[in-house]
Formats: structure tokens, sequence, C-alpha cells
């Protein structure tokens, strides 16, 4: 049950460093939307990271209620165990949470900012992108 839950968590940190290394390259190649280009890498970026919380979320469930369950079995060695994997997995994920926040909240010129807003809203609050 231990290496279950060890497993997912991997998968999922995995998950995380995917989409922490589109969100720095991306971050890299645009200071802001100024072009046609930027939009477009820009909404790539979000769909991507649309589709990726889905899936993180979809492992995400039961790899809570492993945590929970190691917790109850194993009392504070179980509890031990899942905070050492799940701790720096939660750190991790602010941090990223932060430079996607970074993306959305980019400059934009004039031309591009209603759009840039729009796929923002979407990424924050919808499951599937609608652009």
């Amino acid at each position: 049950m231990i290496t279950t839950y060890v497993v997912l968590q991997a998968v999922m940190f995995l998950i995380s460093i995917g989409g922490f290394v589109q969100v720095k390259q991306f971050l890299s190649r645009c200071g802001s939307i100024r072009s046609e280009d930027d939009l477009t890498a820009f909404k790539k970026l979000a769909r991507v990271n649309m589709y990726v919380a889905l899936g993180y979320m979809a492992i995400g469930g039961p790899t809570i209620l492993l945590s929970i369950y190691i917790g109850y079995m194993y009392s504070f060695y179980g509890i031990g165990i899942v905070l050492l994997v799940s701790v720096p997995q939660f750190l991790f994920g602010k941090y990223l949470k932060g430079l996607e926040d970074k993306t959305r909240s980019m400059t934009c010129s004039d031309a591009y900012l209603l759009e840039h807003r729009r796929v923002t809203e979407s990424w924050l609050k919808k499951a599937l992108p609608d652009f």
C-alpha cells in the first residue's frame, strides 16, 4: 500500500515537473504578449495545463484516500511517510502556481488584452479549454 502511494506521488511530481518546464520555457520566450505568436503560445500553455490538471486530479483523488488509509493503518509511522512524501510536492506546487500566475498576469498589447483575459478566465474557472 505504501509503495502504491509513493508511486502515485512520484507520478504526480513528474507531472508537476513537466508543467514547470513548460511554464519556464514560455516565460523565457515571452516577457509579454506583443504578437499573435505570443498569444498562440499562451493559449497552448493554458490548454496543456488544463488537460494536465484533469489528469493530476484523477490521480490525486486516490492518492488522498491512500494517505488517509496509510495514516490510519500505520499510525505515526504512516503519517510520517505521508508528510515526508507530500510536503515537498505541496511546496513545489505552490511555487509552480506562482509561475502560472505570472503568465496569467503578463502585460499585453491592447490588441491582445481581451483575448488574454478570456483565456486566463477559462484557465482559472473551467475544466476544459474553450478557446
